[in-house]
């Protein structure tokens, strides 16, 4: 089930969940958080304010790997299977944030169902099955679920784009490939362009999670994919000039450190700009840029972490608000008895990460590898290659 996959995307992926815990180290978790001042405190926002851009690095993770598996089925057919796309997509997407709903309805742990009438219960039920929560007038009471409602629209999408593509291009005479910049432009520009509107009316908190002004992350991920294919010369320079393109990965990425998602600046150029930084660092990441220390102890638990990403992902906002064995106990044992703020936070938040980690894994082992097993062989595959060496695009 694992040949195919790529470690150093893998540990990609681990770092992405880990900015995730960062951002949501808050009171719920340890109260003390609230206490920190300072220099301390400086560094410790700054830190946690970063970490919700662990979303948008999911956002073109999952674009790049999706268009990699499209672009080759296309290159090798010429045309997609929207079907047998959508239900390998399924069978990894379903069966783990079905049970969440499910968990969460038997619980009331976010009230996400409105029982107030049998309509209005099965409306709500409706919506978060339809991955629709991120347009929910009232807000999304079911936390992260949000991003994973934008990646499932643009699963739906991206394919019948595509497909629109090759027909098109072929009544022109044209290769599909080289629309691609050209549809990624237009993505790019209609998002920002929606959300500087949004922005000059009345911006809600969650607008964020809208998926017509946030898809335009995963676009720049499929973008990306389309560079390495093609051997664009920007692809070499990255490679060629590997400080110089950290340096400025890290430049577009920073600025997060400081303003958060509703921020003018964030919501309108920001979230661009941070999709860029995220794609050269990948770009780096892919072409070896840390191959010599994928093997260390430390890169092997985060590449351990990224393989049950989704899953911990799904899970972690949940964990304080479940009835998960002795986890509330253990959590108010630590902020009674260690004195220390600095201690106290770290020892609490170190709970709710293991915890996360674990329950992710354990979800993983008993939910997505079982189906993951039933997909491959029922709809294997047609192509495990993510990127080629030569592209017909």
């Amino acid at each position: 089930m694992d040949k195919h996959r790529i470690k150093s995307l893998d540990i990609l992926r681990g770092t992405a969940i880990l900015m995730v815990f960062l951002n949501h180290i808050e009171p719920r978790i340890s109260p003390a958080v609230s206490e920190l001042t300072g220099m301390t405190g400086f560094v410790f926002w700054r830190i946690k304010q970063l970490g919700w851009t662990g979303v948008d690095l999911f956002f073109v993770i999952s674009g790049f790997l999706i268009s990699g598996l499209l672009f080759s089925e296309l290159e090798k057919s010429g045309k997609l299977n929207w079907r047998h796309f959508w239900i390998r997509r399924a069978f990894k997407i379903w069966p783990s944030y079905l049970l969440l709903l499910i968990v969460l309805a038997v619980t009331g742990a976010t009230g996400y169902i409105d029982y107030t009438t049998p309509l209005s219960a099965l409306e709500s039920l409706a919506t978060h099955l339809l991955f629709l929560q991120n347009y929910i007038p009232s807000g999304n009471p079911n936390g992260p679920t949000w991003s994973l409602a934008i990646e499932e629209h643009f699963y739906i999408l991206l394919p019948m784009t595509l497909s629109f593509l090759v027909i098109l291009s072929a009544k022109r005479s044209l290769t599909w490939g080289g629309v691609i910049p050209w549809l990624t432009l237009l993505v790019v520009i209609t998002c920002l362009v929606l959300r500087i509107v949004t922005l000059n009316g009345t911006l809600l908190d969650d607008d964020y999670s809208r998926t017509h002004l946030r898809i335009d992350a995963l676009m720049i991920g499929v973008y990306l994919n389309f560079l390495i294919r093609t051997r664009s010369p920007l692809i070499t320079w990255i490679d060629s000039h590997r400080l110089v393109s950290f340096l400025a990965a890290v430049a577009l990425i920073i600025p997060a450190a400081f303003f958060n998602r509703t921020n003018p600046f964030m919501f309108t150029i920001g979230f661009p700009l941070l999709s860029i930084g995220f794609s050269i660092l990948l770009t780096l990441i892919y072409h070896g840029a840390i191959k010599s220390i994928e093997a260390n102890f430390i890169m092997t638990g985060v590449a351990r972490v990224g393989l049950w990403s989704y899953n911990i992902y799904l899970w972690h906002f949940f964990i304080i608000l479940l009835p998960i064995p002795y986890y509330r106990m253990i959590n108010q044992m630590l902020g009674d008895n260690i004195q220390s703020t600095g201690l106290q936070i770290a020892a609490q938040a170190s709970l709710f990460i293991a915890t996360s980690i674990l329950l992710g894994a354990i979800m993983t082992i008993l939910v997505e590898n079982p189906f993951l097993k039933l997909r491959h062989r029922f709809f294997p595959s047609e192509s495990n290659v993510i990127v080629q060496s030569r592209s017909t695009l």
